[in-house]
């Protein structure tokens, strides 16, 4: 298990730009999933408003009272599949 952790930060370390984007966006997608199947575990009502926070809104009113979406909606995907096709995307033509 060590190896496997330590190979992927050298391959961190040592990547391009866009290997780098797709750990980032991977590690990102893997804690929202795991932060959104907690929150379903224990019933918490915010399990919708977490994304709802992140997502890049479609209103410019909404839009300006959380700026940072512009920054942390390209870290949302819907889906195993969307990622997938997204990072296989940035990798083939990035």
């Amino acid at each position: 298990m060590a190896t496997i952790i330590t190979d992927l930060r050298d391959t961190f370390r040592r990547g391009s730009i866009y290997i780098q984007l797709i750990y980032i966006n991977v590690a990102v997608f893997v804690a929202i999933t795991l932060a959104g199947v907690m929150l379903q575990l224990f019933n918490a009502e915010t399990a919708g408003g977490l994304f709802l926070w992140l997502e890049l809104p479609a209103s410019p009113a909404r839009f300006l009272m959380q700026p940072w979406s512009l920054l942390t909606y390209m870290f949302m995907h819907g889906g195993l599949l969307h990622i997938l096709f997204n990072m296989l995307w940035l990798y083939w033509f990035g």
